[in-house]
């Protein structure tokens, strides 16, 4: 597998507490972090910002994919081991409902 990008808002505490909790369960070291204010990370979103991502909470990039939202939160997760990699099965609630909350989340941070 190859690596995976993780771009999280630098300015956020939940998303840098959540960086460090997805960090510590990388046992593969898999997972390659950067805020997205950082110069890689703005580099990174150049590069892909095809798809209006500024201001996304996290964004994953995997080889030519880009992931944000709920499905970017999933992607990670599909890095991790077990147990964590449970957490892909949120694929079966509807993608509205999974982004519904996952915005709601973002906007109350």
């Amino acid at each position: 597998m190859s690596q995976v990008t993780v771009l999280v808002d630098g300015y956020c505490s939940l998303c840098k507490g959540w960086t460090l909790f997805v960090a510590r369960r990388d046992r593969f070291d898999r997972l390659r972090f950067a805020s997205q204010q950082s110069d890689a990370g703005e580099r990174v979103l150049r590069r892909v910002d095809g798809q209006g991502l500024v201001g996304e909470s996290v964004v994953v990039v995997t080889g030519s994919s880009v992931y944000h939202g709920s499905r970017g939160v999933i992607e990670v997760f599909r890095v991790l081991p077990w147990p964590w990699k449970a957490v892909t099965a949120m694929w079966i609630v509807p993608w509205f409902l999974r982004d519904w909350a996952y915005y709601f989340v973002a906007d109350h941070r």
